[in-house]
């Protein structure tokens, strides 16, 4: 599903994105499984590519839906899918203000799952991952 239109207040706004632990974490297991199962360059090119994708969501995160299980989390999380061929991801991330001046500023992205996989693990609850339980 394509991103929504961006609101108008956000149109010239750029935000940091990072990467939470548990995120690094499932994009590197998830390279690895890709290396296994396909080949050294098509991981590669999965990687460069998620990262890419991942960097543009510096421009209009909140076009992006709320996802099915943000109600799991303890703030609303939004969702960017990410496919290369047949290989689909859930980029789940929430919006922060880092510095704490009151204006969201920071995509978080919170976790990297392959599209089959529903809910975060309970090993990656906690406050970098924001999930409820």
């Amino acid at each position: 599903m394509p991103p929504a239109a961006p609101r108008e207040d956000e149109a010239s706004r750029i935000y940091v994105v990072r990467l939470s632990e548990p995120a690094e974490a499932e994009i590197e297991a998830a390279y690895l499984r890709l290396m296994r199962l396909t080949s050294l360059s098509f991981a590669d090119r999965w990687q460069d590519s998620l990262f890419a994708a991942i960097e543009r969501l510096s421009a209009f995160p909140t076009s992006y839906e709320i996802a099915p299980e943000s109600e799991r989390f303890s703030r609303p999380v939004r969702r960017m899918l990410y496919r290369l061929g047949r290989v689909t991801y859930r980029v789940l991330f929430r919006l922060d203000d880092e510095d704490g001046d009151g204006v969201v500023d920071t995509v978080r992205i919170l976790h990297v799952r392959h599209g089959a996989q529903q809910e975060p693990p309970p090993e990656l609850e906690g406050d970098d991952g924001g999930y409820a339980g």
